[in-house]
């Protein structure tokens, strides 16, 4: 997200970069991408960190796990030699040598806890992967859920205020008649209000369609707000 934030400030840059040259904003907008930058080396940092300390915890349990079996292996295969002699011979007298342990039982259990361990190593990147999708659906399905401020019925209730669904405030100021529950004839006047509106777009909130906008458009007047296409 980071990174996201301070590729839109650079392109917003970019795209207005005459603007920008022409009020000296250069600086400023470069405060504005380190800004995001170093949120992200912050994070990717912490980040760093503690996968560096994973790594490094894992191959320290998983040579220390060689080492203590090769230890008891060796222990066990001492043991068994000194309980029973013809262990020696384990190769000899198969029936006598039964529970004798020998440097290949040690090699079999060495190699079938380090395949076993090893695959089931594997079994991390796809659940990164299920964790990294779940985020994202968590996302989507907010945006998809998330119950707009606008009437798509185009029929506000009875009494309620205009809303822009940004902050600050919208009014349309009545007239007198109007205000005394008369009908709106043809002599209906009022005026329309904008007062420190800011506005952003979802999928975009960092940056700034409306940014404490004010304007009042009285009667008979025509105002039109042109954008950026």
């Amino acid at each position: 997200d980071a990174y996201a934030r301070a590729q839109s400030v650079a392109s917003e840059a970019l795209t207005n970069v005459r603007t920008v040259h022409a009020f000296g904003g250069q600086r400023a907008e470069s405060r504005r991408y380190a800004s995001h930058l170093d949120l992200a080396e912050e994070i990717g940092m912490r980040t760093g960190a503690a996968l560096g300390f994973g790594i490094g915890l894992l191959f320290l349990v998983m040579f220390s796990a060689y080492a203590a079996g090769m230890l008891y292996g060796a222990h066990r295969i001492r043991l068994s030699r000194e309980e029973n002699p013809l262990c020696v011979f384990a190769v000899v007298a198969e029936g006598a040598t039964a529970n004798c342990y020998t440097a290949g039982t040690l090699m079999e259990a060495f190699f079938a806890v380090l395949i076993g361990g090893s695959t089931l190593g594997q079994v991390a990147p796809p659940v990164s992967a299920v964790s990294t999708a779940m985020a994202a659906a968590g996302r989507i399905f907010a945006a998809i859920d998330r119950k707009s401020a606008i009437d798509p019925s185009g029929k506000p209730d009875a009494g309620s205020k205009p809303s822009l669904g940004a902050s600050g405030s919208a009014t349309a100021a009545p007239s007198a008649a109007a205000a005394a529950g008369s009908s709106a004839g043809p002599k209906a006047r009022g005026h329309i209000e904008f007062r420190d509106v800011s506005f952003a777009f979802p999928s975009d909130p960092d940056r700034k369609v409306l940014n404490n906008f004010s304007v009042t458009v009285r009667p008979g007047e025509t105002l039109a707000l042109v954008g950026e296409s």
